[in-house]
């Protein structure tokens, strides 16, 4: 063939020139494909291995710091703007965790779509800082599995977060340092130093994206976690979890409780 059709729910599209080969075809879906995110219950995003190709989607143009956010539902991509969108604003999406470190950001977004990074941003911290507390994040995550090195995991994990805390760059590669603690300090009972966790790293996962699936997932579990421990603090943090549920997925209290059964 000297040309490829395409089309979308019947209606034709312009033909691609040439040939469809196989490798125009991986090219293709590697510069397009969406990894279609679940809904997060309770707080808990169970990746799936699942990705589709939108091509409305795709014409999206990527920023770190986007104004709209996509999630899917089944086969039906949706995108939502996350912040007042003035007349004449381009619209931009993220093509890469707004939460990754400014190296990984390079190769991904070289590897997959042949376009640089915008960084290193203002609040990328050094990258072999970041790399080593990573590391290191990893190497306690490791020691929580068994019960014989546990607390020494969790030592491990406040030691990174505070190293992260005193960094003059507050990094939103950080997050994850800090959820990793959340989670493990949930485990030891302590309820004030993880909802403390928590926060540290809604405050930094916001930085460039104030409402995304991150923040949807870290509030839900700390809205959770208030409930369960009674805290004072337990209604606001639920009307915080509704209000980025909201935003980001849409559907009102109905589809904010089946998605989080536990609050």
């Amino acid at each position: 063939k000297n040309h490829v059709e395409l089309s979308e729910q019947g209606v034709p599209l312009a033909p691609v020139p040439g040939e469809l080969t196989e490798e125009r075809a991986q090219e293709a879906i590697r510069r397009n494909y969406h990894h279609l995110d679940p809904v997060p219950i309770d707080g808990d995003l169970t990746a799936k291995e699942e990705v589709g190709m939108f091509r409305k989607l795709s014409l999206v143009n990527h920023s770190m710091y986007p104004n709209v956010g996509r999630v899917f539902f089944d086969d039906v991509g949706v995108v939502r703007a996350t912040k007042v969108i003035e007349a004449g604003t381009e619209i931009t999406d993220n093509y890469v965790d707004t939460c990754m470190p400014h190296k990984d950001r390079q190769q991904r977004l070289q590897s997959n779509h042949g376009m640089d990074d915008e960084g290193p941003l203002p609040e990328d911290a050094p990258g072999d800082l970041v790399e080593r507390l990573h590391s290191r994040r990893h190497e306690a995550t490791a020691l929580l599995e068994s019960r014989a090195t546990r607390e020494q995991g969790f030592e491990e994990l406040v030691r990174v977060t505070n190293e992260a805390a005193e960094c003059p760059t507050q990094d939103p590669a950080f997050t994850d340092l800090f959820a990793a603690l959340g989670r493990c300090a949930m485990m030891f009972g302590r309820d004030e130093m993880a909802l403390q966790a928590y926060a540290m790293g809604m405050e930094l996962c916001s930085l460039r994206e104030e409402f995304g699936l991150r923040t949807v997932v870290l509030t839900a579990r700390m809205a959770i976690l208030a409930k369960t421990a009674k805290r004072p603090e337990a209604e606001p943090i639920a009307d915080l979890a509704k209000q980025h549920f909201e935003i980001c997925f849409g559907g009102g209290e109905e589809n904010f409780k089946k998605a989080n059964p536990a609050l």
